[in-house]
């Protein structure tokens, strides 16, 4: 048995039905071969001949590289040989010595720890949220030696895969999200290797291009390119045979080992995307990005085109400039044609089921009027699109022209005076048409289903991928590096000013237009949504490393110009009709036939999102990054007995939300032209709307609810409680809105008034305009009392106020809390004279209101008399709730008061604008006369005992 070999051989064995036999042979050398380096003949006294043999462990795989396993089956279908790549490494250690009764002594030299390490050629795995397959070759013109659909072949016939582990025969051997399949080659001579692979994934699954590896240097590089540089990160272009799609995902290639010592004995390959997206809304949102980072192709007419273009519209800017007298630089201020996004296209992977894509046809006409040059392309006039093909497309899903705009647009078309430069000048939002126009468009628009596969993972149901097309990950971060530059470079500058004055620098020097350049530049991504057929959102961007947060808007309308100027002039709107919508187009007939014609929605809801960018947890997070996209608004009903209603202030109440008690749902604004205020009220019948509360203003309001005109107040219910607080992972940008009922008493309520007193006080929010020519009766519904020994909640009507002036900020929550407090109606005369104003947010604050003043229903013997009592209001807290409480006081009576209230008797009646006097007194008037009369004659009473208090004790009997 001396000396003694090592083999090895991949444990794959296949059944027939008399016997089992490995699929493989012993590898063609040993991995460890102990070999006999020479004798010696040892004379001892007590043993005169002794063999001392000398033995070593010796391998020839560091010169090799690995070693050769061949079949060993006479049916080789599917099946091929494998070379396994080793490397060898040794640990010295202590020489031993071995010896036995009766045997020869072996001494082995260098005693030392061996260690060979077995590896593959390349390990691929699969780091997209799908199934992948992929397909290996060593030459682009021989067949294919490893791939998924071979491995699936070899468990059909055979019943078994040799290189894979836990396959079934229920499934086909896609690489899963996560997973690694091992790739052997066939001989060590295999130095290069081709790959292609195929993400498993709605519509799009079609190969990529194929990828040159090279095996000893570990670089890449794509096979049909003429780019020679080899790099170990790349970006692959998955491209649909009829040129529909273009997916993009991500390659990176790693050593399996950062030993030095172990460099060429395989590498990993990982198959990525940087972001991962996911849309927790039940919004069907659309996935767009610019089309440089999901094509990465410029067509080769593009220059071309945008450079005659441009210079023939910068002459026709430049005549008009001259003509006007003005460079009209911001437009005319009437549209609101935004300059982002007019260059994006629809991701190749979408979440939801329908989305829609679009493409515009462009038309210059010559001196003559007639047509000197048609192209097909993008908002932007300069990115080109395909031509519409109608060809095989049922009518759900042709090609339509989007007639939606002013009763005069013929057929879709719509004019400008010049294609690019000002914006005065060039297409509006408002799609209008001139016939003396030099340039037309139009916009086609179709309905796309989104496509499945049957081999689809469960993991890609909710999510999609996106891999930018335009720079890979590591251009990226050298961008992010140049950007920051930027920073560094303006505080070297601080000596030479101000940042403020790069406004004023001459032109060749770094000017504020630089900068945003050099930003906009720094390799971030840029992701926008948008809602069926409407606007594209703002971008999200997405920095090229780290987490982010932010909001993003988007509309329904796909032309929310025209949404606004609709609803400016709604005599128009009656007469907007789709014309012509039959027929051929006269004025570019054998474009598309026949021509379809549609309207793009108009509606105003907009939709307010906000969107995170994460990393992801566990290996996915060195390489991708997670988008959600989630409401920026969220509603709660944190009631335990009462159903609420929800709705944008001056919206129709067919847009109300219903939230059940303990439910959440989301808020969108729908109207964007309508203040961004919501209002809410009970799912009952008989109340009206709350006062309008904004969503980003953090805090709890109380609001008021009142009962409509024809509903009698006997209602449990007069406020709800709104708070106002960030979603928690949304970085402070998203907010929860929850609301509840209040207890009517004014217990656990957020502010509570109570009267301790025996007179009515009527109270009112400050700063609620009222009508000067409306009757005391009405008056009186203006405001609120409570009844002595009464206690009550208090709430806002109007919980959100504008500035007076334009330039002025809301009222701050401060303003908001100020009350008007009087003994008689505020609209009154004795009202207005016993009127006090208070503010909820400053605790120990006090007014003081007389009695005296009701001298008209009190008479002037028993004013006189309580010229020294005063109603004390005190601002206190018990616990969380803010609490005003109404005492009766006593004061000395100064000279001054006397001589007052001698006068106002003396000039009493006075012309007033505030109320009309009647000879005829309405009963709910007499009913407080006599009220008012009662609780005068009690404090009289109280004042002959001596019961009631001076101030001092008053303010803490009040506290």
């Amino acid at each position: 048995s001396f000396p003694a070999s090592i083999f090895v051989r991949p444990i794959a064995q296949r059944k027939t039905s008399s016997t089992q036999y490995s699929i493989y042979e012993w590898c063609s050398l040993p991995l460890l071969e102990l070999a006999e380096v020479g004798r010696n003949v040892v004379t001892t006294e007590f043993s005169p001949r002794v063999v001392e043999v000398k033995s070593r462990w010796i391998t020839e795989v560091n010169l090799l590289g690995g070693v050769y396993c061949p079949l060993n089956c006479d049916n080789e279908k599917f099946l091929r040989p494998i070379w396994m790549t080793c490397s060898f490494s040794q640990e010295m250690t202590e020489n031993g010595r071995n010896s036995g009764e009766g045997e020869p002594i072996r001494m082995r030299e260098n005693t030392s720890s061996i260690s060979v390490s077995i590896w593959s050629t390349m390990t691929v795995r699969n780091m997209l949220p799908c199934n992948l397959e992929w397909e290996v070759t060593t030459d682009l013109k021989r067949s294919i030696f490893d791939s998924s659909e071979l491995r699936d072949k070899q468990w059909s016939f055979h019943g078994i895969t040799p290189l894979s582990s836990g396959a079934t025969s229920n499934s086909r051997p896609n690489l899963q999200c996560g997973n690694a399949v091992e790739i052997f080659a066939e001989n060590s001579f295999d130095r290069e290797l081709y790959a292609r692979f195929k993400s498993i994934v709605q519509d799009c699954n079609f190969w990529s291009e194929w990828v040159k590896i090279g095996v000893s240097e570990g670089t890449m590089r794509k096979a049909r390119s003429n780019d020679r540089e080899a790099t170990k990160q790349l970006n692959l272009q998955c491209l649909d045979p009829s040129g529909n799609k273009t997916l993009t995902i991500g390659a990176k290639l790693s050593p399996r080992s950062s030993n030095s010592s172990e460099i060429g004995r395989g590498f990993n390959l990982i198959i990525y995307a940087e972001i991962w997206l996911r849309n927790l809304t039940k919004l069907p949102l659309t996935f767009g990005a610019p089309s440089a980072q999901v094509e990465n192709t410029v067509h080769k007419e593009m220059p071309l085109l945008s450079g005659k273009i441009s210079a023939e519209s910068a002459l026709v800017e430049l005549s008009s400039v001259l003509d006007t007298n003005g460079f009209g630089l911001f437009g005319t201020g009437e549209d609101d044609t935004e300059e982002f996004c007019r260059d994006n296209v629809n991701l190749p992977l979408q979440q939801c089921e329908e989305f829609f894509d679009e493409v515009f046809e462009y038309v210059a006409l010559n001196e003559n009027g007639n047509i000197e040059r048609t192209w097909w392309a993008a908002e932007d006039h300069i990115s080109l699109r395909k031509k519409p093909d109608n060809s095989g497309l049922d009518n759900e899903l042709a090609w339509y022209v989007d007639c939606a705009g002013e009763s005069f647009l013929k057929n879709g078309w719509e004019s400008c005076t010049n294609i690019s430069g000002s914006k005065s000048y060039n297409f509006s939002g408002r799609r209008t048409f001139n016939p003396s126009h030099r340039f037309r468009r139009r916009r086609w628009y179709r309905k796309v289903k989104r496509g499945t596969h049957p081999a689809v993972s469960g993991i890609s149901e909710g999510l999609i991928f996106h891999q930018p097309a335009d720079l890979d990950k590591f251009t990226r971060t050298q961008k992010e590096a140049e950007r920051n530059t930027i920073g560094v470079h303006l505080e070297e500058r601080e000596h030479e000013g101000s940042l403020l004055d790069i406004f004023n620098r001459p032109i060749h020097q770094d000017g504020i237009l630089d900068i945003m350049t050099a930003v906009a530049n720094d390799g971030s991504t840029l992701i926008s949504v948008k809602c069926m057929d409407g606007r594209w959102s703002t971008p999200a961007i997405i920095p090229p490393s780290g987490s982010s947060n932010g909001v993003i808007r988007t509309s329904s309308s796909r032309w929310p110009a025209l949404t606004t100027f609709i609803r400016r002039n709604k005599q128009k709107w009656s007469h907007l009709e789709v014309k012509n919508r039959q027929g051929h187009d006269d004025s570019n007939a054998g474009t598309v036939d026949p021509i379809k014609f549609g309207m793009a929605p108009l509606e105003p809801n907009v939709f307010e999102l906000c969107y995170q960018v994460t990393m992801l947890p566990g290996m996915w997070g060195e390489l991708s990054r997670m988008l959600t996209i989630t409401p920026r608004f969220l509603l709660k009903n944190e009631s335990t007995w009462l159903d609420i209603v929800v709705k944008q202030v001056g919206s129709p109440d067919t847009s109300r939300i219903l939230i059940k008690r303990g439910e959440i749902a989301p808020f969108y604004w729908a109207d964007g032209n309508l203040p961004e205020l919501v209002c809410a009220r009970p799912n009952e019948d008989g109340f009206k709307w709350s006062g309008g509360f904004d969503l980003c203003t953090l805090g709890m309001l109380p609001l008021r609810l009142r009962l409509l005109d024809s509903v009698n107040d006997n209602s449990i219910l007069s406020s709800l409680r709104v708070n106002v607080e960030i979603q928690p992972g949304t970085g402070g940008i998203g907010t929860m809105i929850s609301l509840r009922d209040e207890d009517p008493s004014g217990e656990g309520s957020l502010f509570r008034i109570e009267n301790h007193s025996p007179f009515q006080v009527y109270y009112s929010q400050d700063g609620i305009l009222a009508n000067p020519t409306s009757s005391e009766r009405e008056f009186s519904k203006s405001c609120d009392v409570i009844n002595p020994g009464g206690r009550t909640s208090y709430s806002l009507d109007v919980p959100w106020r504008q500035g007076k002036y334009e330039d002025r900020s809301p009222a701050s929550h401060q303003d908001l809390l100020l009350v008007r407090c009087a003994l008689a109606p505020l609209g009154t005369r004795e009202g207005a004279e016993s009127t006090k104003v208070i503010c909820f947010d400053r605790v120990g604050e006090v007014i003081r209101l007389s009695p005296s003043k009701l001298s008209t229903t009190l008479g002037s013997f028993v004013a006189a008399e309580l010229l020294g009592v005063r109603v004390l209001g005190l601002v206190a807290t018990d616990g969380p709730t803010r609490v005003l409480r109404f005492i009766l006081m006593q004061k000395e009576v100064t000279p001054s008061s006397v001589i007052g209230n001698a006068m106002r008797e003396t000039i009493y009646p006075v012309p007033s604008f505030i109320s009309t006097e009647s000879s005829s007194i309405p009963q709910d008037e007499q009913s407080r006369h006599e009220r008012v009369l009662t609780a005068a004659s009690e404090t009289s009473r109280l004042l002959n005992t001596g019961r009631i208090l001076n101030e001092s004790a008053a303010t803490r009997e009040a506290f």
